[in-house]
């Protein structure tokens, strides 16, 4: 069997229309098809066979290139002035959508083969039922959940409801007629980054945003501080809707403002002075994130208690008392080699002092360094006895 061109061409018209419509018209609504009959619409071959058996019109989505319908229209008989009219919506399996873009060919078969025509104009038919969705839209949690649409519809108008995306489902209300509702759930988002899809809903398109899981940055990470303490700041980063706290893991960090926070946000602290002679550290949760606090140690510092020492040409003992904060190191250094010093740091303590007896003519001194401060010794020479008095000689 052969295939050749159909030299008939094919114009849809609308229901009762009697003037011929140009190829390139749409038409809204059509009804009927006409086209010029193949040549040898009654021609017979040599046997007395006919050339042309019927006439077969196959409706396409225009610009497609496998038919949608078939339907037989038989071997009709040309009109008075040559074509060949029918309605062709009746002949049709099954209705065409509304509000698509068709168009058609005729083939004329027969024994030997067929020949198709030339695409046909287009055409569509419009929808009677008008109808509607609300809301058209709705944003999610990372965590997902259960959403919903109400459809309005003409009374009889039929309508669907699809998701356009496999993280979002139809749980309710698949199809319908007339008013309605759809229901659906939405998937927890386990990626990065914020996701959109989409339901088609009577027609209309259903949008659905969802949040990406939560994620949080915080800047800076660590802050130094002297001993004197004092406070600082650190910036939260975070999306919308993404709640965070913060807390200190120690007594002497203390959260100002921003203990809680969505969003984008700003944390306070302050850390106390440090009256150790050791440095220390602390942490704080924020967003779920470690910040550092380093504070250095304080200064040691030193009293000595006395400063000056006096003694007889005997000597003596006693102790010096020495003031400072725990762990800070201390020695005292004889100044003179009469002096013996027992006694060390670290921390407040006291060392132990021996003057040995002077047994010299004159006085004598000699500065003692405790705790890097400096006490005076002064001890005396020994009592020079008085001169005798009243001196004769008797018989």
């Amino acid at each position: 069997m052969q295939s050749s061109t159909f030299r008939g061409a094919i114009v849809l018209t609308a229901l009762l229309s009697s003037a011929s419509t140009a190829w390139t018209q749409t038409v809204t609504d059509a009804r009927r098809v006409e086209f010029s009959p193949s040549a040898e619409h009654n021609a017979v071959d040599g046997n007395g066979v006919a050339v042309l058996d019927l006439y077969s019109l196959q409706v396409f989505v225009a610009g497609g290139s496998t038919p949608l319908q078939t339907v037989d229209l038989g071997k009709p008989a040309p009109a008075a002035d040559g074509m060949i009219r029918l309605d062709f919506v009746s002949l049709l399996p099954t209705p065409l959508a509304n509000g698509v873009l068709y168009e058609t060919l005729v083939e004329a078969i027969g024994p030997g083969g067929r020949a198709a025509s030339l695409r046909s104009n287009t055409f569509s038919f419009t929808d009677p039922c008008t109808r509607t969705i609300s809301p058209t839209s709705q944003s999610f949690t990372p965590t997902g959940g259960t959403g919903s649409s109400t459809v309005t519809a003409t009374t009889g108008c039929t309508w669907t409801a699809v998701s356009n995306n496999t993280w979002i489902s139809v749980t309710a209300g698949a199809s319908g007629s007339g008013n309605g509702s759809v229901s659906f759930t939405v998937a927890a988002n386990t990626g990065t980054s914020t996701r959109v899809g989409t339901l088609t809903i009577a027609g209309s398109t259903y949008t659905v945003t969802q949040a990406a899981p939560c994620s949080y940055t915080i800047s800076p990470t660590t802050r130094s501080h002297t001993a004197a303490g004092g406070s600082g700041s650190v910036t939260v980063t975070a999306a919308a809707g993404c709640g965070w706290t913060a807390t200190s893991g120690a007594s002497w960090v203390t959260i100002g403002s921003g203990a809680s926070g969505s969003g984008n946000g700003t944390v306070s602290y302050t850390a106390a002075a440090n009256t150790a002679t050791s440095a220390r550290t602390a942490t704080l949760t924020i967003a779920g994130k470690t910040f550092t606090v380093d504070e250095a140690a304080a200064a040691c510092t030193f009293t000595v208690s006395p400063r000056t020492i006096t003694e007889d040409s005997a000597g003596g003992t006693g102790t010096i008392a020495v003031t400072t904060q725990a762990g800070c190191a201390w020695s005292a250094t004889e100044g003179a080699s009469w002096i013996t010093l027992t006694g060390s740091g670290p921390g407040s303590g006291s060392t132990a002092f021996t003057i040995a007896a002077n047994t010299g003519t004159t006085s004598r001194t000699a500065t003692l360094t405790v705790a890097g401060l400096t006490v005076s010794v002064t001890q005396a020479p020994p009592a020079i006895p008085g001169a005798p008095e009243n001196l004769r000689i008797i018989r």
